[in-house]
Order: C-alpha cells, then structure tokens, then sequence
C-alpha cells in the first residue's frame, strides 16, 4: 500500500522504509517553534508550525466524512432490512409450496397467523376496498402483516434520522457557525439515504419482480411496500433539499447557474409532484393518465438526480436503479415478443364483461389463478395493458374482461355495435402471479365472486384432475342466474362429474322457478359420487326445474363468518386450503371471517388471497 502511494509522488520506487527512516531523522533534530525568537530569520531545523486550524479543520473533515460514511450505511440498512424480509417471506413460501407449514398447528402459530398473518390492518376493516371519505380522501390501506413491515421500515428510518451527529467542537474553520455545520450534515444524511431508496423504488414497482415469485408477496404487497419508500423518499429529498437552500442563502443567485444545483432542485419538484398526483382518488378515475405521466416524470426524476451528483458520488444507486428498470423493461418486451400480436374472437355477456378467446402459443405456460396484462391493437389505445386472469381452455387462453374505462369500453362498444361478437389483434404479457399451492392440502374451499371466476374455476378443474384424494369444494357468488347460461357452456359443465362440490349463490334472486341452465332438460350427477359429496346431497336444489342437480344453487347474500365456519368444518378435518377471488367486499369480509376460523380450528387453514388491487 505504501509503495503505491509512494508512486504517485515520484517515478523512483523508494520504498516504505525510505519515508520512515526521514520521518525519524526530522523528528530527531525538531525543535519547538516556540522556542524561535527571530522569525524573520531562516530556519536550519525541522519545527511544526501553530497546528490549532489544521486540527480543527481536520476535526471537522472528520465529522463530515463520517457523516457521510453513515449515511451511505443507512442507506443501505434500510436496503437490507427489506433483504431480511424477504429472505423470510422466501422460507415461508417454501414451506407452504412443499407442503410443509401443514404440520405446524400449533395454538401459538395459529394465534399469529388470525391476528398478524391473515387479517386486513384494522379489525373488520378494509384492504381491498379503499378507505377514506367523500370520494376524495380516500386510499388503500396494507393488510396487518404488510402493515407491520411498513411499520418495522418506518421505525428504522427514524432511527437512522435520529441517530447523533458528532458536531465537531470547533466548528469555526469550515463553518460561520454550529447551526450550519448541522445544517449541512442533516441534509447530507437525508440526500444520501434518499438515493439508497431510489433501487427500491423501482424494484417494488416493477412486474418482473422476482420477489414476488421467491417470496409469495403479491404484486399488491410490492406496491405497498413502493408508496411506502417513495413516501419516506420524497420526505428525505425535501430535507436535504430546505436545508441547502439555507446554507445557500446567500449565494442564491450563484448557486442557481451551477448544473449540480439546478438539477437537485428540479429532482426534488418531480418528486413531490409524481406523489400529488398518485393519490388514489386521481389513480383510481385516471388510471392511464395517471400511469404515462408517473413513468415520465419518474424518469425525469431519475435523470435529474444524476445530474445532480454525477461528479460528487453516489451514483451507485442510480446506476442499481437504472438496471433494475431496464430489466424489467427488457423481459416485458422479450415476453410480448413470445406470444406475439394474435387474433382472439370477442363475445358480449352482458352490459359489464365480455369474453376473449385466443390461442395459446405453446411458450405461454400458465397456472391456475395468474394473471396476463393484455395490449389490444388500436391505433389510438394500443399503449394501454390492463391485468386480468387468464383461464386456460384446452389450446385456448379464456379471459373475462369487465368493462372499465379507455380501451375496454372501447371494444364494448364495438361489440354492441357488431352484434356482441367480434375479432381483434391482441397480446396477452405474462403470466404473472404465482399459482396457490391449494394441491398441497387434504381439503380445498375455492370462492368467488362476480366476475374473478376463471382463476379459482382453473383451480377447480385442475384439482378435479389430480388422482390424489382431496376434497374440493366450489362457491360462487353471483348477482342473477340469467348470465350463468354463458359461463356454464364454457366451464361449469365441465364439473358434471367431477369430485367438485359446487355451490352457487344468487344474491339478487328470489326464486327459481322455472330457471334453466345449460342446453339440456336431463338432469345432471353421478351415481358414484364419492362419499364427502354424498354428503352434499341432501342440500342439491332438483325442484326449480331445468337446472343441473350437480350444482346447489342458494338465494341471497351469505354472511361470510357463517358459511367459513360451516364449510371448515364439513370438512370433518384435515389440513384446509382456501383460495378466494372476487369483489373487493366480499374479499375483505373473507380475511376477518378466515382469521377468526384459524384460531378455532384443529387442523391446518391456510388462506391464498388472488385479489389483486393497486
């Protein structure tokens, strides 16, 4: 180390011992300077000069570089400390994928799983359904457990705001006083942690996360975890950002025809503006404006703040970022490449979704209950990809679209125009999600609701296939049975003699005489049903005419507390998986409803959650 430090400050290899053999050699002739009394005189001795201003300023480097050697520390603790959470998620998923966490029922695990693992944040409170009033203050809210990561990283990053700055005792030589020697720290601090939280930004935002697929969080968990860092992001910008703009007060005017200063101020703008204009109530009414608008300005943002620092460091994280963005950018383009601009017939079921029907190429491999964001050619609208599960129909890729606003109410439109029926170019990016190990469990309770049917049916008929012996039952729950004549030809049927217990509730129903379902008069079942569907039976509806005995159909709304805690224990025991998907109502009434049963039951409950919101 020393030889080569030595080279910079000659072409001669001296060598280490070359500067300590005249280091002793000054040392041992030194004489005090104090002791001269003729100043004006030369000096044949070596002496050391008054060293008060070059200790104090060395004191104060001393603190300004340890500051900023903390900050870089910080900002990747709090990089870290997402590592941990994921590395934990990571194990959980494995256990539950192999099927492993079946075996741990006991009170304590049971006890954590109702009252941190599964419920919405507050009691009986909201998750999927936005919380807030008047339509404006509204917002979406984690679940508990994703809560308590928010909480655990927002604990973290106080500390870290708080922990002690060493002013240094000088504080004279570098600075006019303490008050902007701490000013400057506190902004360093604050800038350099912003920057560490920039990768993460871009990491929970993006679709090709491999997070989601080690860890079992879902992409609405990632999107949490995003408003969370961005939120603590624009925080740490606007400190960093005030207190420079006080130690520049004076120089103002200087300070604004540097590019370093212009940029910082610009980066912290875009900031603050790309979180006005994510609110809920502007995302959930201007989804696409909202979304083309966050990427540009984002990208802004990113820009602006490498301009910012590119010739003082820390660009390392920009750099991270930039990667991660880019990746995820590249495997979106590389799957759309795989699956290609394909013709898909389109068919009206009524005046809120219509069906899509196109071929699946043999690279797209899905799994019950993931999802695939869907690009329509159009020559105005062609930008715009909205996520939807897909249901895999033998060659065919099956989705039900609810008709929304943009491109979606577009092609309704079209449809009605055209009879209800249509053919249009289309590319399915995907599949994303990770498929619930409901397989693993000895009994399997699949709901829905409305019209998130395809993924928990796929997970219905694929169960329905397996030779290992499970039983699975299937609850729907829908407004009319006139809509039902649809979906029954395309998958319902496909349950007639299947191990499947299906159970359909119509919530706007008061009878059903003389209802008909399907395009046949005979009755449906089976005579060598097995023995948990034999028990079933009793509750099959064979009374209101032409309607499949194979399927018990229910009027009115079930109160979700109830119906959890009977089909558990119908069961009569054994391990439970219980996937749902459906409204953001019914999806929140089902945590509380499945985290009260948890607790109670012997066996094993574990809940798979497919709704996804953002």
């Amino acid at each position: 180390m020393e030889e080569a430090v030595a080279q910079i400050y000659t072409t001669k290899n001296l060598g280490a011992q070359f500067y300590i053999d005249n280091f002793n050699n000054a040392t041992k002739y030194e004489i005090d300077s104090t002791s001269i009394t003729n100043k004006n005189s030369p000096i044949y001795s070596p002496t050391l000069p008054n060293m008060t201003y070059a200790k104090g300023y060395a004191s104060e480097l001393n603190v300004f570089y340890e500051n900023y050697d903390n900050a870089t520390y910080f900002g990747a603790g709090l990089c870290v400390y997402f590592a941990v959470v994921m590395l934990l998620g990571t194990i959980f998923t494995f256990l539950i994928n192999v099927g492993a966490s079946q075996k741990f029922v006991h009170p304590i695990v049971s006890y954590l799983r109702a009252y941190i693992i599964i419920p919405t944040m507050f009691s009986k409170g909201r998750n999927a359904q936005p919380m807030g009033g008047f339509k404006v203050f509204t917002g979406l809210f984690p679940d508990r457990v994703d809560s308590l990561i928010c909480l655990g990283y927002t604990v973290l990053h106080i500390v870290f705001w708080a922990y002690p700055y060493h002013s240094s005792p000088a504080h004279t030589y570098t600075w006019t006083s303490q008050l902007e020697e701490i000013r400057r720290l506190v902004g360093d601090r604050s800038g350099i942690m912003a920057f560490g939280e920039i990768p993460l930004l871009i990491l929970f935002g993006g679709r090709n996360n491999l997070l989601t697929f080690m860890t079992g969080f879902k992409y609405t968990s990632m999107i949490h975890f995003h408003k969370l860092v961005s939120r603590f992001m624009i925080i740490d910008a606007l400190i960093h950002s005030v207190n420079y703009v006080l130690l520049f007060e004076q120089y103002w005017a200087r300070a604004l025809k540097t590019l370093y200063f212009v940029c910082g101020i610009a980066a912290t703008t875009l900031a603050v503006a790309i979180w006005l204009f994510s609110f809920h109530p502007i995302r959930s009414r201007m989804y696409e404006t909202f979304l083309y608008f966050h990427i540009i300005m984002v990208a802004g943002f990113v820009s602006m703040c490498w301009y910012h620092c590119r010739d003082m460091g820390f660009c390392e994280w920009i750099i991270a970022a930039s990667v991660f963005w880019v990746f995820d950018r590249v495997v979106r383009v590389i799957r759309m490449s795989f699956f290609g601009y394909r013709t898909a017939n389109l068919t009206l079921i009524n005046d809120e979704t219509f069906k899509v029907s196109v071929k699946r190429p043999k690279t797209y491999i899905s799994s019950p209950g993931q999802y695939g964001f869907v690009y329509f050619a159009d020559a105005l609208l062609w930008f715009q990809s909205h996520p939807f599960t897909v249901y895999n129909d033998g060659e065919n890729l099956v989705l039900y679209i609810k008709v929304k606003r943009g491109i979606t109410k577009k092609i309704h439109n079209k449809l009605v125009a055209n009879g209800g029926k249509m053919t249009k170019k289309l590319c399915i990016e995907g599949p994303y999600g990770e498929s619930s190990p409901v397989g693993k469990y000895q009994n399997a309770l699949l709901l829905t609701g409305g019209s998130g049917v395809p993924g928990i049916i796929n997970h219905a008929l694929t169960l329905s296939a397996k030779t290992k012996p499970q039983n699975i039952k299937f609850i729907w729950v829908y407004k009319t049975i006139k809509d039902l004549n649809f979906y029954f030809e395309d998958f319902l049927a496909k349950l007639k003699d299947s191990r499947v217990i299906v159970d359909i509730y119509l919530t706007r129903e008061t009878s059903l005489e003389g209802a008909y379902l399907g395009t046949s008069t005979s009755t449906f079942g089976s005579s060598d049903e097995a023995s948990y569907k034999d028990k079933h039976k009793a509750k099959e509806h064979t009374s209101f005419g032409q309607l499949p005995s194979f399927i018990n159909f229910k009027l009115g709304k079930p109160n979700m507390e109830q119906l959890i805690k009977e089909e558990v224990e119908s069961f009569g025991g054994g391990s439970v998986g219980i996937v749902a998907c459906g409204p953001p109502v019914m999806m929140d009434h089902l945590k509380h409803a499945v985290s009260k049963e948890v607790v109670s039951y012997k066996d094993r409950i574990d809940y798979f959650d497919e709704f996804q919101t953002w």
